[in-house]
């Protein structure tokens, strides 16, 4: 728990992998760090969640993790990894496989050559970040706790208030959770009213590009084979639209804490355009 009013040296926002490592790195170089979460639990869009006899959420994505063993070297924590062979993500277009050249640049990440995997996939890297940051002094953590207002003065955060009593003054805040909760709840003086203005005066503090889109994951009853891969799929949903992708996992159900015997899951990232992520009913058609 944290008391009200208190000076917090760096708040992050988001118990995914993404805050999971910034607090990470910010504890390893000494400062204090809160990190507050609206779910229950670690891991955001990778936390697991058993329904109906299928492990959902537990990630989708299969690709090479040296990023994660150089991390874990740094940080000094025990790297548990499964060695691959030869393995790396498929790409399948209507003409048959594709180059990974013409996929977007964001989308490259599954064609890498995978020669490692982290035990317990992205799951496990969840864990072993959650524990690293709880073993070090300055660590504390909020679960069930959102940002609900964040109040700022031009480019400046005065205070954050996590749930519904709690106020706290931050020297800094990283943000690592969704885009769309922070443009909803920024207020104070400099700051534009919501809409494309704010948008337009956010992104001069955004320091890397974001693709909006949707996670959706199919528990399917009948067995799709014994194998696990990934796919990029190329799609239009129109015929004045831009190609795009859609980003697909296919999970072998050799592993029986995923699906039930003679049954199968899968996951897709769905892109969507800016206007489309802030128009819900675009959203529910594209999906459609």
């Amino acid at each position: 728990p944290i008391s009200k009013g208190a000076e917090l040296d760096a708040l992050v926002v988001g118990a995914g992998v993404g805050g999971l490592i910034v607090s990470a790195l910010l504890l390893s170089k000494g400062r204090k760090v809160h990190l507050t979460e609206k779910a229950p639990q670690a891991g955001g869009r990778y936390s697991p969640e058993k329904r109906d006899g299928y492990t959902l959420g537990a990630g989708f994505a299969f690709a090479d993790s040296s990023w994660w063993r150089s991390l874990a070297d740094r940080l000094g924590i025990s790297c548990e990894t499964i060695p691959v062979a030869e393995g790396k993500g498929l790409v399948h277009s209507s003409k048959g496989w594709q180059s990974p050249e013409d996929l977007p640049l964001w989308e490259s990440l599954l064609l890498e050559n995978c020669s490692e995997y982290p035990h317990g996939g992205t799951y496990g890297i969840v864990e072993s970040l959650l524990q690293y940051c709880s073993t070090q002094a300055g660590f504390s953590v909020s679960f069930e706790c959102p940002v609900t207002v964040l109040k700022g003065e031009g480019g400046r955060i005065l205070s954050a208030a996590l749930g519904s009593e709690t106020e706290v003054r931050p020297k800094d805040v990283y943000w690592c959770a969704d885009y769309k909760t922070l443009l909803e709840i920024l207020t104070g003086p400099g700051i534009p009213e919501p809409g494309p203005e704010r948008v337009s005066w956010l992104k001069r503090y955004v320091k890397t590009q974001s693709q909006p889109g949707v996670v959706i994951e199919f528990a399917h009853k009948s067995k799709l084979g014994d194998f696990t891969e990934t796919l990029a799929i190329p799609f239009q949903a129109g015929d004045k639209e831009e190609r795009r992708y859609l980003i697909g996992s296919i999970v072998s159900n050799r592993d029986p804490s995923l699906a039930p015997e003679g049954a199968s899951l899968s996951s897709w990232i769905f892109p969507l355009s800016e206007a489309e992520w802030g128009d819900n009913h675009e959203t529910m058609k594209k999906i459609r």
